[in-house]
């Protein structure tokens, strides 16, 4: 689930009939599906304004969808179709990140139709992404991976994190305040 404001909020997901994803609004009483243009499940949504919403899931599949419309059109994905994505995320409309089961990463921008893949240094499965801005984004994954990507650059630098425990989640406030959970009751506080 992820919004822009109160009248604009993104569901998405399905099964093996296909991805299912539902705009909602807090002025209707039900939320209207969308045409996904696609029959991958969808496992994460991110909006990078009011009229862009980016989708992603299994297969490499990375949609676009615009508010006002009732359907939404399939992206050129740089991740394997053998990968799943497991998380979607931008700093900003030009810096739209995707992170795959693979390792891969692959960046987006409003107004291509092609998301651009970066060297993650990793093929450990990434599970989860966030930035302070657009020259801290990370992304962490298995057996203690840490990543972090900089607008501009196709390469992301991997960093030690003291862990080799599974990490699932990144969070933070800003880029000297950022969190990292994961397997085994590990917590990491970056303060970069």
């Amino acid at each position: 689930v992820w919004g822009s404001v109160a009248g604009n909020i993104y569901a998405v997901g399905g099964s093996g009939a296909g991805a299912t994803i539902i705009r909602c609004s807090n002025t209707a009483d039900a939320c209207i599906p969308l045409s996904a243009g696609t029959a991958e499940v969808l496992r994460s949504v991110w909006t990078s304004d009011d009229d862009n919403v980016y989708a992603a899931g299994d297969k490499g599949t990375i949609i676009l969808c615009s508010v006002g419309s009732d359907s939404c059109k399939l992206l050129s994905s740089s991740i394997s179709p053998s990968y799943q994505i497991n998380r979607i995320w931008g700093s900003d409309s030009n810096n739209i990140y995707a992170i795959s089961s693979g390792g891969t990463i692959a960046r987006c921008a409003v107004g291509s139709t092609t998301c651009a893949a970066l060297n993650s240094g990793t093929a450990a499965p990434l599970n989860s992404v966030w930035g302070a801005d657009n020259m801290n984004v990370y992304a962490v994954g298995n057996n203690g991976t840490v990543v972090r990507c900089s607008a501009g650059s196709t390469t992301c630098s991997v960093l030690t994190s003291g862990t080799k425990e599974n990490l699932y989640r990144v969070w933070g406030l800003d880029r000297r305040n950022t969190y990292i959970v994961g397997a085994g009751g590990t917590i990491l506080r970056w303060a970069l």
